[in-house]
């Protein structure tokens, strides 16, 4: 009779990590599941099982964040005021809150224009 015995889960989750490693060595298995948990990293493989994801380097997610706040920030009432908070955050000049300003605005009209064209 096999007898079960209740283990911790950090070796539970150490022995994945293993049979993770050995499985799929030349892959992020054993870190996604590390980073998402059991039951999130088997909803993450239900969803993208077989497809190939580009992940952002940090600093392009920080610039999009940034970019983000420079467009809505700037899109406000008061741009001058928003101009001053932004140089001073970002450590940008006037005319990069403004080059960043305008090209954020154009992809929210390319967005707004494909959207409309692609409706039926």
């Amino acid at each position: 009779m096999l007898k079960v015995v209740k283990s911790s889960p950090d070796k539970l989750s150490n022995a994945v990590k293993l049979m993770l490693l050995s499985k799929f060595k030349d892959s992020y298995i054993p870190e996604l599941y590390e980073v998402f948990g059991e039951q999130q990293i088997f909803r993450f493989l239900d969803i993208f099982a077989g497809t190939t994801i580009r992940v952002p380097r940090a600093r392009d997610l920080q610039n999009a964040i940034r970019d983000s706040n420079v467009y809505v920030l700037m899109s406000g009432k008061d741009q001058a005021a928003a101009k001053d908070i932004l140089m001073k955050r970002y450590s940008m000049s006037s005319a990069q809150v403004d080059e960043v300003y305008k090209e954020v605005k154009q992809v929210f009209v390319n967005a707004k224009k494909n959207k409309k064209n692609n409706k039926v």
